[in-house]
This record gives C-alpha cells, sequence and structure tokens, in this order.
C-alpha cells in the first residue's frame, strides 16, 4: 500500500490517483505498526513466561542485527549517489536518519520515508525496558493508556492546528497503533474465551472484514477531525481484529493466500522493499511503471542476500556461541 501510494502521488502509476481516499500510505504503516507490535509483544511475553524476566541486552543485539545493517547500507548508498548528484540528500538528513530522530526532524522525499524506522526504535527502545522496569501488568495499563494519550494529542493538533511536529510523524501520536499489537498480544487469549468476540471471529463474514477496514479509513481520511479523535483509534482495533482472525484461521481462502510462497517471499523482504522504494519514486524525477518496480524489486534483493542474511546468520552464529559458553560455565 505504501509503494501504490508512491506510485500514484509520484505520477508513476497515475490509475492509482484515488488512493488518496483511504490515505493508503499511512493505513499500510498503521496495519506495520499493530503487527510489530504484537509481534513484538509475543516475543517478549514468551522470553518472560519462560525466564520470569526479559534479557534487554540479547533483545537490542537481535534488534540491531535485524534493522540497523540494512539500513545503514541504504543510507551509505544515497550519501555516495547524493555525491554523484542522482538523489538529493543532505549531511544532517542523513544525521537525522542515521539517529532515528527523522520523525521529528524533517529528512527531505529520500530519506523521508525513514520516520516510520525512528518510531520502531523508539518503540524498541521504550517498550521492553517499561516491561522490566513496572512488570507485565502494569506495563500493559501503560499501553492501555497510549490509546487514549495519542487521540488526546492528535485531536489537540487538530483543533489547535499547533504542534510541535507533523503529528502524522510523531511518536506520541503514532504510538497507539503499536500500543494496540501489544494488547493484542497480551489479551489474546482472553479475547477468545469472551464469547461474543470468539463468535465474531468464527463467522464466514470475516473474510469480507477488509471492508470495515477500507470504509473507516475513508472517514478518517475524509474527515480530519473524526480520522484525529477516533477514526484512527477504530482503524487500529479493525487491523487487530483482523490480524488475529488470520492467525487463528490459516486455512481460510485468506489465510491460502497470504501463506502462499510467492507471497510470503514478498513478506520475507518486506524491510528491504520499503527500504528502497522511496528514491524511485520522487515526484517529477520517477521512473514511469512497472521499470521503478523492477528497480526497486532489484535492488531490495541485492540488500536481502547480500546484507540482511549474512548479518542474521552472523547473529545465529553469536548467539550459539554465547549459549555454548554459558552452558560451560553453568554450574554442576
Amino acid at each position: 500500500m505504501v509503494i501504490a501510494w508512491h506510485l500514484s502521488s509520484s505520477g508513476s502509476a497515475p490509475w492509482l490517483g484515488q488512493l488518496w481516499r483511504i490515505d493508503a500510505g499511512n493505513l499500510g504503516v498503521r496495519i506495520f505498526f499493530v503487527i510489530s507490535g504484537y509481534l513484538i509483544t509475543t516475543l517478549l511475553l514468551t522470553e518472560h513466561a519462560r525466564t520470569g524476566t526479559i534479557d534487554l541486552r540479547r533483545f537490542y543485539f537481535r534488534r540491531a542485527c535485524r534493522i540497523m545493517p540494512a539500513f545503514y547500507f541504504f543510507l551509505a548508498m544515497m550519501a555516495l549517489a547524493a555525491t554523484m548528484g542522482l538523489v538529493s540528500v543532505s549531511r544532517s538528513a542523513l544525521l537525522r536518519a542515521a539517529t532515528y530522530t527523522s520523525n521529528y526532524l524533517g529528512t527531505g522525499w529520500t530519506l523521508g520515508h525513514s520516520w516510520s524506522l525512528a518510531v520502531e526504535e523508539q518503540f524498541y527502545l521504550l517498550w521492553p525496558s517499561l516491561i522490566v522496569l513496572l512488570g507485565v501488568r502494569r506495563s500493559f495499563m501503560g499501553a492501555a493508556i497510549v490509546l487514549l494519550l495519542s487521540p488526546t494529542f492528535r485531536g489537540i493538533a487538530v483543533l489547535s492546528g499547533d504542534w510541535p511536529d507533523n503529528p502524522r510523524y510523531s511518536f506520541e501520536c503514532v504510538a497507539d497503533a503499536l500500543a494496540t499489537g501489544c494488547l493484542l498480544a497480551y489479551a489474546r487469549s482472553w479475547l477468545w474465551n469472551t464469547p461474543r468476540y470468539r463468535r465474531l471471529l468464527e463467522r464466514r463474514a470475516m473474510e469480507l472484514w477488509p471492508i470495515v477496514i477500507l470504509m473507516v479509513a475513508v472517514a478518517s481520511a475524509r474527515w480530519e477531525h473524526f480520522g484525529a479523535i477516533a477514526g484512527l483509534t477504530l482503524l487500529n482495533i479493525a487491523i487487530a481484529v483482523w490480524i488475529d482472525w488470520c492467525l487463528r484461521f490459516p486455512g481460510s481462502r485468506v489465510g491460502r493466500i497470504l501463506n502462499a510462497r510467492p507471497i510470503a517471499f514478498v513478506g520475507v523482504l518486506s524491510y528491504s522493499i520499503y527500504l528502497w522504494q522511496q528514491p524511485f519514486l520522487r515526484e517529477g524525477h520517477t521512473l514511469r511503471f512497472p521499470l521503478s518496480i523492477l528497480c526497486i524489486g532489484a535492488l531490495a534483493l541485492a540488500s536481502f542476500f547480500l546484507v540482511e542474511q549474512p548479518m542474521l546468520r552472523l547473529r545465529a552464529r553469536i548467539e550459539r556461541g554465547r549459549a555454548g559458553r554459558r552452558r560451560v560455565h553453568a554450574p554442576l
């Protein structure tokens, strides 16, 4: 959805021009945030249940190996391209992107998508530490409070026309999407045991739930005040319900599509695709469709196989080495 939105706004694919009605780019990133909150929290809760705590050093090591190499490789290539006059990137923009502060400090188009990576890194920094400091139950009470705070901040920004930075990108105004995913991970078993919720998920009509998501997205994009104060919150919840349904019913027609090898491979490649799509979809300087997509795909594949995969293998070797040393030094 992000790429389709940028294809439309750049003029590369004018036939996608109606995507503004659902704010497709924002919707795609919001789905990512809900998924991320759910996935990261599930991993943290599993570790906490097994060990009674969370190894923050191991968590940050794993996240750094997963996220940073591909991102910094992308930034290095953009810096090189800038020296050759191929893209417009300032030193300050590179610094802001590299320090994950671009959701508060602008970077220009080429690195503009780094705002969502900044939000994600800020989430990684805060959420596991909050669970360690406050405990599981209190930390999730904090996540629930975020569901009230973020719409409040967005509402103030829309009604007053003033906010320290763009509320579309600032962490405090988008954190409720992440918090919704976190709460789904925490309350998923309880929700399933709630008769009304379970009956909802067991209906065959749930295959059409994306229509509900799109309707809420249209209303949020059309009426800015509604979207800021209530629409985006409802959108987060609708996305979370859809994620839960997909996970519980992988044998459905939708599940079979999502589990198809080509779709799954795009999912595996999605981080590199997201990194490399921005430079090729700049308004007035973009390649025509489908050449832009082919270039994005080629560079995403190169990043995945030459940077991401080797770093993940290195991470696995380091972790095996650490596990081996712990076994050697363990008391008899």
